[in-house]
């Protein structure tokens, strides 16, 4: 028994209608929600003005290695511009600076 094709576009038409009603109901309930409670809590002070806290992780890489050598960061402690730390090359017995060094390139 063959279903016509005419039915079976209707009957998909109506299911997407119907799971768009029902996305855009639950958007509506969820804003509905959420701006009661700011209606309720407008005394909101200090940390609990703060909604949201975003913790972002880089595996492998210290503050350091990022922020180091930026201005007024306490990072990599400098003499005259210059790292007053050394990280030691057991290859060569130099000093070896303690941030990424873009001339370093590796050979393979």
């Amino acid at each position: 028994m063959d279903i016509p094709v005419q039915f079976t576009l209707f009957r998909r038409t109506v299911l997407l209608a119907d799971l768009f009603l029902f996305g855009m109901t639950l958007c509506t309930a969820a804003k509905a929600q959420s701006s009661s409670h700011d209606a309720v809590h407008p005394e909101d002070s200090g940390i609990h003005k703060i909604k949201h806290v975003i913790i972002i992780m880089q595996e492998n890489r210290s503050f350091d290695s990022y922020f180091g050598t930026y201005p007024g960061a306490e990072g990599i402690p400098m003499k005259a511009g210059k790292p007053a730390v050394c990280a030691p090359n057991p290859q060569t017995g130099a000093c070896d600076p303690p941030y990424h060094d873009v001339r370093d390139v590796n050979g393979g």
